[in-house]
């Protein structure tokens, strides 16, 4: 399990450098909504959230969703979303498409039904997670919430990076640096050289691993790290410390 897959990646990445090369960068708005079908939107779990959007507009309602990023304050979203949100119909979403069976037809592992996150369901830990990032996080600026909850971005302002103006020629220009590589990530770093990597993404990829694996991969990610690399670690479900892993060193 401890792999990097991507279904059909080749044929992902040529059609998106094709895109790249003659489109605008700003495709959150609705005029180049076509090629966030093809690229933005192209996979199975943006497919799923597409779905449920499209449930939340019918319960929530456009005006009432569009309503929570008129907050300006973190007071403003917690009193919004306990007065105007959270309502049955909100928590029901949760229920059709947040259980066991709906996930694992979305291509969930098996293995995130043994997680222990401190909730009692994925159901309420999904329900608390999206509470979390509606009443204690800013709404303003965040195009995570804008994306899942509108289907949009706000603004050409409130974009990520990879979609700003300022930043296109450059990735234009440097697309054919890309290489996908289909690999084992603790043998595929072990391939490499010592203090060769500037930056790493770590994406759920350890969250299905054992505690001998995800060892083995952070040791291979702190030797070819090298001094001053970014690196990101991020898990879903399955709550995974990688902290122990390194050795600080002056």
């Amino acid at each position: 399990m401890a792999s990097v897959r991507q279904t059909n990646a080749g044929t992902c990445f040529k059609e998106f450098r094709e895109n790249w090369v003659k489109a605008h960068p700003c495709f959150g708005n609705r005029k180049n909504c076509g090629f966030r079908k093809r690229v933005l939107d192209k996979g199975r779990y943006e497919r799923f959230i597409a779905l449920a959007r499209i449930f939340l507009h019918t319960v929530q309602g456009r005006k009432r969703i569009e309503g929570l990023f008129a907050s300006h304050t973190l007071e403003d979203q917690q009193h919004y979303f306990d007065t105007m949100w959270d309502t049955r119909r909100w928590r029901s979403i949760f229920k059709i498409f947040f259980n066991k069976k709906v996930l694992a037809k979305r291509g969930l592992s098996p293995d995130y039904f043994h997680f222990d996150d401190g909730t009692e369901s994925f159901v309420e830990s999904f329900y608390r997670r999206s509470k979390h990032a509606m009443t204690e996080l800013p709404i303003e600026g965040n195009y995570f919430l804008s994306q899942y909850l509108l289907g949009r971005y706000q603004t050409e302002m409130e974009i990520p990076d990879y979609l700003r103006l300022e930043n296109f020629k450059t990735i234009q220009s440097r697309l054919d640096k890309i290489q996908i590589v289909t690999a084992d990530v603790k043998k595929w770093l072990a391939s490499r050289e010592p203090t060769s990597i500037d930056c790493l993404s770590l994406s759920n990829i350890c969250e299905l691993m054992s505690i001998e694996e995800t060892a083995t991969t952070f040791e291979e990610v702190s030797r070819t790290a090298r001094k001053g690399a970014w690196i990101c670690f991020r898990n879903l479900m399955i709550p995974k410390n990688c902290s122990g892993f390194f050795v600080q060193s002056d």
